[in-house]
């Protein structure tokens, strides 16, 4: 029947292709059809609510209304902390969601506070050294370095480096982006040769790198 779970993933489906297509309204429209199967044969609590949540608050965010994308993005985390527990990936990637809309908001303590919470969840889940936690560190490393606080910028830069050349190798392009941002950071504090040292490192990777 048109309320059963299996006509939600299909109806989920077409909203991933409407969101695709760049087609929001539409693709919204799917999605909280998805959304009201899923809470009358699952109840408001279940996870496939709050994935659905997810993807609804993912399209107002890129429709620019934040304050609707943090609606649905809260509504999501307080599901799966309630099912999963604080300190599951889950939590942690909603968590992630919500940090990144404060820092577009331009209120980047708010977005700290945040990323921070999604990083002690994955160095917890992931160990100190995964892709993840790099993705988070840098998350945070931007924002220092929004703040003009270069030396903290530099620092979660650094272990992000660390992670990447542990994780993919020397001569990775992540760790040549991530040279790029730390030759960034030297440049904002004046320091041109440690920027230079940095930038050609990357451009040496970029130009050397055989990968797919």
């Amino acid at each position: 029947g048109e309320s059963h779970p299996n006509a939600a993933v299909t109806l989920n489906r077409i909203g991933e292709i409407w969101n695709t297509k760049g087609q929001y309204d539409k693709a919204l429209e799917y999605f909280e059809k998805t959304l009201s199967i899923y809470i009358h044969y699952y109840g408001e609590s279940h996870p496939n609510v709050a994935v659905t949540l997810n993807h609804i608050g993912g399209v107002w965010k890129t429709k620019g209304q934040y304050n609707k994308a943090l609606e649905y993005f809260e509504k999501a985390l307080t599901i799966y902390i309630y099912y999963k527990g604080e300190s599951h990936p889950d939590v942690a990637f909603t968590l992630n969601r919500i940090g990144e809309i404060w820092n577009t908001k331009g209120q980047y303590d708010k977005a700290l506070e945040y990323f921070e919470k999604t990083l002690t969840i994955f160095i917890h889940y992931y160990g100190e050294s995964h892709p993840n936690v790099a993705v988070t560190l840098n998350l945070i490393g931007e924002i220092w370095k929004t703040k003009r606080q270069y030396d903290k910028a530099l620092e979660y830069f650094q272990k992000v480096l660390t992670i990447y050349i542990e994780y993919y190798g020397e001569s990775h392009p992540k760790v040549a982006f991530t040279l790029n941002r730390i030759g960034d950071v030297w440049d904002a504090k004046g320091q041109y040769d440690k920027t230079l040292e940095y930038f050609e490192k990357a451009l040496t990777i970029y130009i050397h790198y055989k990968g797919e």
